[in-house]
């Protein structure tokens, strides 16, 4: 097989106990770091050919979940999560025939992951971890962390570093860009009146708490 570039591809080793994740939360990459060393994407896996879901059916199910927990329309949230959890499991296929899952793998998932009898919290908390699951670990990360950003869940450990400019919370926003200051400083100072100090700690309007 060859990459455009004309360059041989190989599957590499893909032995489960044999990879290697480089550490979350480093500014810039150790002095030892070397890619070898740690686990990369297979460029035979995703590649610039799949498909670009922009709302898949397993993302809608676990909305509409959401949704009917909170009241917010009428409908069977059990019913929904586990819908949703099937549909994420299926699309898998979509970037690789390899990737279906039987259905007694999809059972499995669903009875080890089952959607909470009872609290709104704990049920909550369940689907925007399949969501942050689908989203932030497949498709779209900026899409995970706005999720997480309204409701405050899945319940995720923040990276807590010597220096960090967080203090060891999660962003809440991103800064502006130095270019949006020097050109348009009046509507910068307007901005950051309207919402608090231009840091990423400071929530955007539309950021929610736990219920």
């Amino acid at each position: 097989v060859l990459s455009s570039n004309g360059h041989s591809l190989t599957l590499g080793d893909t032995t489960a106990a044999d990879q290697v994740g480089l550490p979350n939360g480093l500014n810039n990459a150790p002095d030892t770091f070397h890619i070898a060393d740690y686990s990369v994407m297979n460029p035979l896996t995703f590649t610039s050919t799949v498909p670009d879901i922009i709302l898949s059916y397993a993302e809608v199910e676990f909305l509409k979940a959401e949704a009917e927990a909170r009241g917010w329309v009428t409908g069977n949230a059990a019913t929904d999560y586990a819908m949703g959890q099937q549909a994420a499991l299926q699309q898998m296929s979509s970037f690789n025939a390899a990737f279906t899952p039987a259905a007694a793998a999809v059972t499995n998932y669903q009875a080890a992951s089952p959607y909470p009898t009872s609290g709104l919290n704990a049920q909550v908390n369940a689907i925007q971890t399949e969501l942050w699951l689908l989203w932030g670990c497949t498709y779209n990360g900026y899409e995970a962390w706005a999720s997480y950003r309204r409701t405050n869940y899945p319940i995720l450990n923040p990276v807590n570093y010597p220096g960090n400019n967080t203090g060891g919370t999660i962003p809440a926003r991103l800064q502006y860009p130095v270019e949006e200051i020097s050109l348009d400083p009046v509507g910068y100072q307007a901005a950051i009146g309207r919402m608090g100090p231009d840091l990423l700690t400071t929530k955007v309007w539309w950021a929610g708490g736990k219920d």
